[in-house]
């Protein structure tokens, strides 16, 4: 009898194709080799592609996680209508928020969701990270960007379209027109972010 040799499953394959087409772009560097190695483990564990056969067959599964996202997403929308919007909502979507992400440090520290080099297959070996540490001159380059964006600009135009948004923000009326207007009359992101704090004020979590 001729020696067959075993067949990988179809998450075998996948993942052993995605290893090749990142060895392909890899360097011969240990920082690459770490990095592939690191990939392969992650989809292989961490992912979630083998909890199903065939994550993408027939797209049902990815069709379903949209449709439980999209229906989730419209329920905390009815909610958020249901409490007055989003301003008087604004402490229960942040008590949410910490809800998630307390639910979630939980699960990593039970290890009920494994993170690969966190809490499962930690290197022992692992080089440190780089870290990016920007040149002070491009602050100072940015902050002279700025001054001169204020300075060439139609003064007039740009003071009458803040003033515009400060006006829309005291009533009722939509405020993205008026602040693409106040930034298409060269206001800038701080211009108007400091009308609209005039207006509503700074928010202070209550706890």
């Amino acid at each position: 009898m001729a020696h067959l040799e075993p067949r990988p499953r179809p998450v075998e394959r996948r993942l052993d194709d995605g290893g090749a087409e990142l060895s392909e772009e890899a360097l011969n560097a240990r920082t690459s080799r770490h990095q592939l190695r690191s990939a392969r483990r992650y989809h292989g564990a961490e992912a979630g592609v083998v909890e199903t056969a065939d994550p993408l067959g027939g797209s049902w599964f990815v069709e379903e996680l949209t449709k439980e996202i999209e229906q989730r997403a419209r329920d905390y929308i009815a909610k958020v209508d249901e409490m007055g919007g989003a301003v008087k909502a604004i402490e229960y979507m942040q008590g949410e928020i910490e809800q998630s992400a307390y639910e979630e440090l939980k699960a990593i520290e039970s290890k009920q969701r494994q993170v690969i080099g966190v809490n499962t297959q930690i290197e022992t070996d692992e080089q440190p990270a780089e870290i990016l540490r920007v040149d002070p001159a491009i602050q100072a380059e940015q902050m002279e960007r700025v001054r001169a964006v204020r300075a060439n600009r139609d003064q007039v135009a740009a003071k009458q379209a803040l003033e515009d948004l400060r006006d829309a923000a005291k009533g009722t009326d939509n405020l993205l027109p008026p602040m693409r207007e106040a930034l298409r009359a060269m206001g800038t992101v701080g211009e108007v972010c400091g009308v609209m704090r005039d207006v509503f004020g700074m928010y202070k979590p209550r706890r």
